[in-house]
């Protein structure tokens, strides 16, 4: 909507929930690059100020997570103890589950307390460092116990299925465990270089916060999500389909020899990788299409207009008269009414920019 006054032109916006304006592609209040030119100083902040959730919301989220932080440290705490401790237990497969133990740990220790720092307060808090590290960190150590992942349904293929000339020997597996950790670090490193930290000055609040260079990650979310999901998705499959077929293959004759006890075990066994196999598409699919999906919107420019459509139509549903602001709480724009800075029921500012233009 543009309005015509003298030698100035006077854009009216409005910030909604969904982060859309009205008559000018400026787009997200949190993409710098498509506010370059625009001095906001003069200007206030177009969103709700609200700082840090409420008390109440904060508390019952960190109670919440410090079972999961409490149980996850314990558990892989205990098993590293265990396997540490008994040396009979140093095998080539305890080794790769304690690598990824301690990646789990990691986790548990680090992505709970950034995620928590990202949803409680309205600004991103971890600075410069942070925007670089927390992103980097979290990815490179998902990757670690993926690729674990891998590995372990690889050398319990090899033990039940193939030769044993095909094992992994403890050389190998030293040697495994170091190119994990190098690839996982290898392959998070551009979430590392392409995000970046800023802040913005607006006339009535500092915003800062961290973004990511759409162009060159978008791509990569794709490899991310190849090496992280699928990729270790289908070995896993691969590796426990072909346990439980040569199982399911040999098991009557297997269980009219001399250890029938030890042919039942692996078959349990492989029935509970192949539970882990389930819950690992479960969980891992649905966050996958959420990565790609969230990198293709921040890689499209904002829709102008959209705002103002959905607001149309959201009047025609629930006002018997558009743009008339009668109702004391009736979601509705209408013009000329400058009584109000805000919105009823939406988490919205108006505010007029006055952009100077030059005589050509």
């Amino acid at each position: 909507m543009i309005l015509h006054n003298t030698s100035n032109y006077t854009i009216l916006f409005l910030d909604v929930q969904w982060s859309q304006h009205l008559g000018e592609q400026f787009g997200p209040t949190n993409t710098n690059i498509e506010w370059k030119g625009v001095n906001t100083t003069q200007h206030h902040f177009p969103s709700k100020i609200w700082i840090v959730k409420p008390t109440w919301e904060a508390t019952l989220k960190i109670l919440s997570i410090l079972p999961i932080i409490f149980l996850g440290i314990l558990a892989n705490g205990a098993l590293i103890y265990i396997i540490i401790r008994a040396k009979s237990l140093h095998t080539t497969t305890n080794l790769l589950i304690v690598n990824m133990a301690i990646a789990d740990i990691c986790i548990c220790i680090l992505c709970p307390w950034m995620f928590l720092c990202i949803d409680l307060y309205q600004n991103y808090i971890l600075g410069s460092i942070g925007c670089r590290l927390d992103g980097f960190v979290i990815h490179a150590l998902t990757l670690v116990a993926v690729f674990n992942l891998s590995v372990v349904s690889y050398d319990r293929l090899s033990a039940i299925v193939l030769n044993c000339s095909s094992r992994l020997t403890k050389r190998s597996t030293h040697l495994l465990l170091y190119a994990i950790w190098i690839l996982g670090i290898i392959v998070a490193t551009p979430l590392c270089l392409y995000r970046s930290y800023y802040e913005r000055q607006w006339s009535d609040y500092l915003e800062t916060y961290c973004t990511e260079d759409t162009v060159v990650l978008y791509p990569y979310w794709h490899v991310f999500a190849g090496l992280s999901v699928w990729a270790p998705l289908t070995i896993m499959a691969i590796c426990y389909s072909a346990i439980l077929i040569k199982l399911d293959r040999f098991e009557s004759q297997a269980l009219r020899s001399k250890y029938p006890i030890t042919v039942r075990y692996k078959g349990k066994v492989a029935r509970a990788l192949g539970i882990i196999v389930l819950a690992f598409i479960f969980c891992r699919v649905p966050f996958t299409i959420l990565i790609i999906q969230r990198a293709r919107l921040l890689q499209q420019p904002s829709k102008p207009g959209q705002a103002e459509s959905m607001y149309f139509l959201c009047n025609q549903q629930f006002n018997s008269e558009q743009f008339n602001c009668l109702k004391p709480r009736s979601p509705c724009i209408r013009l000329n009414y400058h009584q109000r800075s805000r919105i009823p029921n939406i988490s919205s500012r108006i505010s007029p920019i006055n952009l100077e233009l030059s005589p050509n």
